[in-house]
């Protein structure tokens, strides 16, 4: 066998999917349903992520069968060394690939991560807040105007209101409505403030 019969696919090669693909791939489609509830455009994203991610993935799995098939052949040392050190060298650049993958396609890292706070309840995009004085003061001073509430003569509530952060650490970041759609952010401590997502 001379070197000239040995080759690694340089370009990707999809393999065809085996059962314990489909599971993987039903878990990823969920997620990519959970976002497009959200945003279309995360959806977007996290769709062009799966699909190279899986093109990616597919050429390793690829050049690794190919590069054992030709290892088993009676070729010399220095052969294997180089078929293995094109192996390694090619996974090595798709794996870099795949990680640097959602840092360049413009605006997915700040998608991905809103829709895994989402995802988890750290992030809620409309919710009616119930605000305990004195913060509920501050928020109407800010110039949005509260509602009674049914909490109680010391809460107002506040409709349509945006939580930017919630549940780690011991305050909670709301974006509340004003006039003429502009919006201002308060942050309340948990203890202060009851959430109704809407």
């Amino acid at each position: 066998m001379t070197n000239k019969d040995l080759h690694i696919n340089s370009l990707p090669k999809i393999r065809k999917a085996r059962a314990e693909h489909y599971g993987i791939a039903f878990i990823g489609f969920l997620f990519a349903g959970f976002l497009a509830l959200q945003d279309w455009r995360s959806l977007m994203v996290v769709l062009v992520l799966l699909f190279s991610s899986s093109v990616m993935w597919s050429s390793i799995q690829e050049n690794e069968e190919e590069a054992n098939k030709q290892l088993k052949v009676d070729i010399s040392t220095e052969q294997k060394e180089a078929i293995l050190k094109r192996v390694k060298r090619g996974n090595s650049i798709l794996l870099l690939a795949m990680v640097l993958m959602p840092l360049v396609i413009p605006g997915a890292p700040t998608m991905l991560v809103t829709g895994v706070m989402r995802a988890v309840d750290v992030r809620v995009d409309s919710a009616t807040v119930h605000i305990k004085e004195p913060y509920s003061i501050y928020a109407e001073e800010s110039g949005t105007k509260g509602q009674p509430s049914n909490f109680g003569s010391s809460f107002l509530k506040f409709e349509n209101a945006q939580v930017l952060f919630k549940g780690i650490g011991s305050n909670t970041v709301l974006s509340l409505h004003l006039k003429d759609k502009d919006r201002v952010q308060i942050v309340v401590p948990n203890s202060s403030v009851h959430l109704l997502p809407n």
